[in-house]
């Protein structure tokens, strides 16, 4: 069941790699590979997760005809079409293209199109599961990378927010929790926009500091 997958990301000409070889025996050489549900393909592309999932929306639009309700709609999208957008999607949508992002976002519009009714979109999705992933981490101490999170003791948050007005509001108070901010530190000025965001019930534009 062994196969080689090369995936070469240089710009120059292609390159001629010589065969592997395993007691006499040559590797056979594949462009794509599945591996625990994922398709890994030489440019590491989304192009195979899009079509099959577009293939899916063709059913959707016969249960569509049949007049079911949204609801049904919606609940066999979430089994039939998300499932195979966002699988496993904490280990390649971040570092997915542009291109692909919104190929596959396409399909979650034609979705939305079909069952007339807002879906989430894949980077909240994204945003939602990694949290939950980080969290799992944190609790495990057994996990190999329990010891890259740390649990902020204490946060202490100042927002100098702007609205779409240009009036300056006041600083936002325990707009977390200040025990736990399960999160990279990459990640954490995101986070705490949206989670300030979200509180104010409005988009803000600021300036963090976070000590």
């Amino acid at each position: 069941k062994t196969k080689e997958l090369i995936v070469d990301c240089s710009k120059k000409q292609e390159r001629h790699y010589q065969p592997v070889r395993i007691n006499g025996t040559t590797v056979e050489r594949v462009d794509s590979f599945k591996y625990l549900g994922v398709h890994i393909s030489q440019d590491l592309s989304c192009s195979r997760l899009a079509k099959k999932a577009r293939q899916r929306l063709y059913h959707l639009r016969h249960l569509r005809d049949f007049r079911l309700p949204s609801k049904v709609l919606r609940n066999f999208y979430t089994c039939t079409i998300e499932s195979i957008l966002t699988g496993n999607i904490t280990v390649w949508f971040g570092n997915s293209t542009k291109q692909d992002g919104q190929a596959l976002q396409r399909v979650a519009h034609l979705a939305e199109h079909i069952i007339h009714t807002e879906l989430p979109d894949l980077p909240t999705i994204y945003y939602k599961w990694c949290q939950t992933k980080a969290r799992r981490i944190v609790k495990d101490p057994t996990h190999p990378n329990n010891r890259l999170f740390s649990l902020l003791r204490r946060l202490d948050v100042s927002v100098a927010s702007t609205d779409t007005r240009g009036c300056t509001s006041a600083p936002v108070p325990d707009v977390l929790p200040p025990l736990m901010v399960l999160l990279c530190p990459a990640a954490l000025g995101a986070s705490l926009r949206r989670f300030a965001s979200e509180a104010l019930g409005r988009p803000i534009q600021s300036r963090w500091r976070v000590r």
